[in-house]
């Protein structure tokens, strides 16, 4: 998981993971515990505010390995922090990457997490991605052969060349290649910093029973 600041239109000071769900819980709670449920091992990318994940992880007793991401301000994308803990994704395959700002119910992640393929998404999205050795490799092969920013035409909310957009292109141009196979788990899965998708979390029972627990 990695954690960037919310966009400028959310008058919150704090990172996305960290958006509460209630007066308990934050996002980071719902991703820990569905994490911990499945026995993965979790490295969690601070830049934004680190300090303050640290210690919450801390006082939550969360068990995860903190990796620094100390240019996360020069672009705020996910993009740039892809290729920042590249060191990190190739000594640990298989692996999932989360933006960590999404709620994902729990059959669907189990589905995802049974889905066999060099990379794994859920509705084709960027925010939960999961790669064997052929997969990361294929991934930032492309990365650094590709010149994504051709195919890049618009700005992100942060003002640079969009992280999303760059992944996506990348995924898009590794399906074309052939050299990888993509799998796509549909299911349900909705980004918690969007007030619309904010609403609907909270009437899902599976969210409920986690916020009365």
């Amino acid at each position: 998981m990695w954690h960037n600041p919310l966009p400028k239109t959310v008058n919150w000071d704090f990172p996305k993971v960290m958006i509460p769900l209630s007066d308990k819980y934050r996002i980071l709670d719902y991703d820990m515990r569905l994490f911990n449920k499945f026995g993965l091992n979790v490295n969690i990318v601070v830049g934004y505010k680190a300090d303050f994940i640290r210690e919450y992880c801390k006082k939550r007793g969360y068990d995860a390995t903190f990796v620094d991401d100390p240019t996360y301000f020069q672009s705020y994308n996910v993009g740039r922090t892809l290729m920042n803990i590249e060191h990190v994704l190739l000594n640990n395959t298989p692996l999932i990457t989360s933006y960590g700002d999404n709620i994902i119910l729990e059959h669907t992640f189990r589905q995802f997490l049974k889905t066999e393929g060099d990379i794994c998404t859920v509705d084709g999205k960027a925010a939960l991605m999961k790669f064997n050795k052929h997969g990361i490799d294929e991934f930032y092969r492309v990365i650094r052969t590709f010149d994504l920013t051709k195919h890049i035409e618009t700005l992100d909310m942060y003002g640079g060349k969009g992280g999303d957009t760059h992944i996506f292109n990348t995924l898009y141009a590794i399906k074309e290649a052939g050299n990888a196979v993509w799998k796509n788990t549909f299911g349900n899965m909705w980004d918690v910093d969007e007030p619309s998708d904010r609403r609907r979390i909270w009437e899902l029972t599976e969210i409920k029973e986690f916020l009365a627990s």
